[in-house]
């Protein structure tokens, strides 16, 4: 748990967990999905790429010069590192839900790795220029990418180039190892379906990744043809559906995260991927994952809350350190390292409503949903002065009567299961394709319009053509009379 939290407190708002509570589970069988490939410099492929973000917000980029070799000589010189010293101070660990053995590296982009660059430099001096050679790959893509969404944009309002130059990016590697004891491992068929780590978004602006590597456990050979265990929920025809994308080693694949559309206005509109990682079920060799996650400057501003993501980042180190242990403390802001799964109750998304009216005191303009807006948001700093200046009264509390959304409690919906709500922006919302209570309450009644609709149609059908057929008599009669010539 320790070591946990340092790693939570040093990766600061990178996490964003997912406030559906669907569970850590999900079928065992999931459809395939081909990521969209394009080349950043072929003009002719940039239509297609904004497109491709619009509708699922994954993209893979191909023909990015030195980015496969780079990227293998990162990913072997981390992996050497973890197997020849287990015991180094920078490495952190962690077992995931399902038993699995997590180990990870997590630098800056500049290469520093808080207080033990010096020790990696000493241990594993291989890592350390590797690193510096694929870091200026993924940083010379990036700056590509922000150029070519900025230019099929009018002056949009923020700058996507500035953010990925200025911002404070994070790198990571994570060793991924099965269980050693196979009875704390799942067995059944059911339990194939068990994520290692649940679905959640990123709260970067992107998050450039590929295709993992797997090497054999004992001789520390290449294992070719595994499966990447990446799984995916994207909206397909409407109904959200959980896919397995097949990962090309020579491709970059940017994943959007909630920072693009929270974080500033770009000029697109572009959904956060919602991702969960399943270690394949007796898998004997380790798996190696390494991404970068593009983090905003220190002064960009929140668009909902006028948050900068300094104080965000702030907050979530205050939130993994518990400090201090109250419940105004829980946040949404689950940070690299430590997701704490899509459960909405005993979670730290659920949270205490409270009820907030005017006061005597307040002044007459001042409205309920008002107080309910600010009053309930107990970690930012402008809302607590402005609950204060609103001089609204806390007349009851809700215990788990909402979810935490952005640093907002926003109360549960009537319309749907609390299971299905999910958080867009500072609201909830009910997903028609995963709420049976919504269809349930309201399916008849849409029933029974849409057919007193057609009775009315066909009514008025029936009428138009009775007279099209009175005035098609009378008309010829008409201009005949006037002397005018009808030809058709």
């Amino acid at each position: 748990m320790v070591l946990c939290r340092a790693l939570c407190a040093a990766a600061a708002a990178v996490t964003t967990i997912s406030a559906t509570a669907t569970g850590s589970y999900a079928p065992p069988d999931h459809a395939n999905f081909t990521i969209p490939s394009y080349d950043l410099s072929s003009p002719h492929d940039h239509a297609g790429l904004v497109q491709s973000l619009q509708t699922h917000g994954i993209v893979a980029l191909r023909s990015v010069p030195a980015f496969a070799e780079s990227r293998a000589a990162y990913v072997q010189a981390a992996y050497t590192c973890m197997r020849d010293h287990p015991t180094l101070e920078a490495l952190l660990h962690k077992q995931l839900q399902d038993g699995t053995e997590r180990t990870t590296i997590s630098t800056h982009a500049d290469g520093s790795v808080g207080g033990y660059s010096a020790v990696l430099d000493v241990h594993c001096p291989q890592l350390s220029l590797t690193h510096k050679s694929y870091g200026d790959v993924l940083h010379s893509a990036s700056l590509q990418l922000a150029r070519v969404l900025s230019e099929t944009v009018e002056s949009p309002p923020s700058s996507l180039l500035d953010a990925v130059v200025r911002g404070a990016h994070l790198d990571h590697v994570h060793r991924y190892t099965s269980p050693s004891s196979k009875s704390s491992f799942p067995a059944t068929a059911a339990a194939s379906s068990v994520m290692s780590l649940d679905f959640h978004t990123d709260n970067g602006l992107f998050l450039l990744t590929s295709a993992p590597f797997y090497f054999h456990s004992t001789d520390g050979h290449a294992v070719a043809d595994a499966p990447s265990g990446l799984v995916l929920q994207l909206s397909l025809d409407g109904v959200p559906t959980q896919v397995r994308p097949r990962l090309v080693h020579d491709e970059l694949v940017v994943m959007v995260g909630e920072g693009y559309t929270r974080w500033g206005s770009y000029g697109h509109s572009f959904p956060a991927v919602l991702h969960a990682m399943q270690m394949p079920l007796a898998a004997t060799a380790v798996r190696m994952f390494a991404g970068r996650m593009l983090l905003l400057p220190k002064d960009a501003t929140l668009a909902h809350t006028n948050l900068t993501f300094q104080a965000y980042a702030e907050a979530s180190t205050r939130f993994a350190l518990n400090e201090p242990a109250t419940d105004h403390d829980r946040t949404i802001l689950a940070t690299l390292g430590c997701p704490v799964g899509r459960s909405l109750l005993a979670s730290d998304l659920s949270c205490a409503l409270g009820i907030w009216t005017p006061s005597n005191q307040s002044d007459p303009s001042t409205t309920k949903a008002q107080c309910m807006a600010h009053c309930n948001a107990p970690n930012m700093k402008k809302d607590v002065e402005m609950c204060q200046s609103l001089k609204c009264i806390r007349t009851s509390e809700i215990p788990d009567g909402g979810t935490e959304c952005w640093m907002l409690c926003v109360q549960h919906l009537d319309q749907c299961a609390v299971a299905d709500q999910v958080c867009v922006d500072q609201t909830l919302v009910c997903p028609a394709a995963t709420s049976p209570h919504q269809q349930q309450s309201w399916g008849w009644p849409v029933i029974a319009a849409a057919a007193a609709a057609v009775v009315v149609l066909a009514l008025v059908v029936w009428s138009l053509r009775k007279r099209r057929h009175a005035t098609e008599e009378k008309v010829p009669l008409l201009l005949a009379s006037q002397g005018m010539n009808v030809t058709h």
